[in-house]
């Protein structure tokens, strides 16, 4: 048999015919044919719309730690009274581990009577009536609170502040010379007492000569104190007398404490005993925390009760302020819009002809923000149950 051959041009054209014809068929048989993770992708590009209800919530404040810091140590150093020649502690009623208390007759020096109060202001100098200031001011409140002054508390030395030293001297069994205490208060009458409970740790034997500037009688506090920063939106909600739950972040003890004091603003480089623990950049040593954050410095005198102080000095505790917070309209902070300087939130509005949801831009102003939420003020255009979309 005789078989015919094809001329070489011919053939390259048939055979390349052939590949693309194969190729074509193959790419037509496979638009038919689909992979069964081909859907799973197409899904995973598509944008999924994420959506949230407007809810109701209680602004919860963020705990704060600190370093936990011992007592203080205070002196009352021996000075000669006017017209004496050495000092001379004639009567020291208080004992070792007495406490001490704003009113008390702390000592007799050279038979002139030292009184303990808690000023806010020292006694810088001697004050007459109708003396005028802040020290006057610190005196008046602090005789107020002992109980001891009546009536409307004021910076004048009037005649209801004399009243007021003269009881002050007679129960402690002393008379008011008029020089040193009734129409007039010598400064050395008055020993500027530390925040309290106070404790007298040491005292000089009575009776007994002393060289000037020794410790007549040495005090401590009883409790130890913790110092914490607070941000601007916190300090808000607390103030002096307010209370607070403390906690170690390593055993299971808590006690209760009190605000005795809050500092004005201050900025991050200062001196601070505390930082917010929910901070990145916390850190439990007071030096390195005062970077942290500028803000409010809380002090809190801490309540050991019968059971005693189950930590250290320098320990890390982690402090729950008690305190009524808000409650308001929340959304999720991923849900909130920033647009040139305006705040906004996207609500559900309706559906348009083919069911798509639509949604409308909302104003909204934030108040506070806690576990993710962003609290708001309360607004005719968004309410709680609204559906906002929260993204694309």
């Amino acid at each position: 048999m005789k078989l015919t051959r094809w001329p070489h041009k011919t053939f390259v054209l048939v055979s390349a015919l052939a590949v693309v014809l194969a190729g074509g068929g193959g790419l037509v048989a496979g638009s038919f044919l689909r992979g069964p993770d081909e859907q799973t992708l197409t899904n995973s590009l598509r944008a999924v719309e994420v959506t949230a209800k407007v809810e109701t919530r209680e602004l919860q404040l963020d705990p704060f730690q600190g370093s936990l810091a011992a007592g203080s140590t205070t002196v009352l150093p021996a000075a000669a009274a006017p017209g004496a020649s050495i000092p001379v502690a004639t009567s020291s009623p208080k004992n070792i581990g007495d406490a001490v208390t704003s009113g008390d007759l702390l000592v007799a020096m050279n038979g002139d009577p030292v009184f303990a109060l808690s000023l806010t202001v020292p006694m810088y100098r001697d004050l007459q009536m109708d003396a005028e200031g802040v020290d006057v001011l610190s005196l008046n409140q602090a005789l107020k609170d002992a109980g001891i002054l009546t009536g409307s508390v004021d910076d004048k030395y009037s005649y209801k502040t004399r009243i007021a030293v003269d009881k002050l001297f007679k129960r402690a069994k002393f008379v008011a010379t008029g020089t040193l205490g009734g129409e007039a208060l010598a400064a050395r009458s008055i020993f500027d007492l530390p925040a309290e409970p106070v404790t007298v740790t040491q005292k000089a034997p009575a009776d007994t000569a002393l060289e000037v500037g020794t410790p007549v009688v040495t005090m401590s506090t009883a409790v130890d104190q913790l110092n914490v920063r607070v941000d601007s939106v916190s300090k808000t909600y607390l103030s002096v007398g307010g209370s607070a739950t403390l906690r170690s972040q390593t055993s299971p003890d808590t006690r209760s404490a009190s605000i005795v004091a809050i500092s004005e603003f201050r900025d991050v480089a200062e001196e601070t005993g505390g930082t917010n623990s929910d901070d990145s950049a916390a850190s439990t040593d007071s030096d390195d925390a005062a970077a942290s954050f500028p803000g409010y410095d809380v002090n809190l005198a801490i309540d050991f009760g019968a059971d005693g102080n189950p930590w250290t000095s320098g320990d890390t505790l982690v402090v729950d302020f008690d305190v009524a917070t808000a409650t308001s309209a929340a959304v999720p902070l991923t849900a909130i819009r920033e647009d040139a300087g305006a705040t906004s939130v996207f609500v559900l509005s309706g559906a348009d002809a083919n069911g798509t949801d639509e949604y409308e831009k909302v104003p909204v102003t934030v108040t506070d923000q806690s576990d993710g939420w962003a609290l708001l003020a309360a607004s005719d255009s968004i309410a709680v149950g609204d559906t906002i979309r929260v993204s694309p």
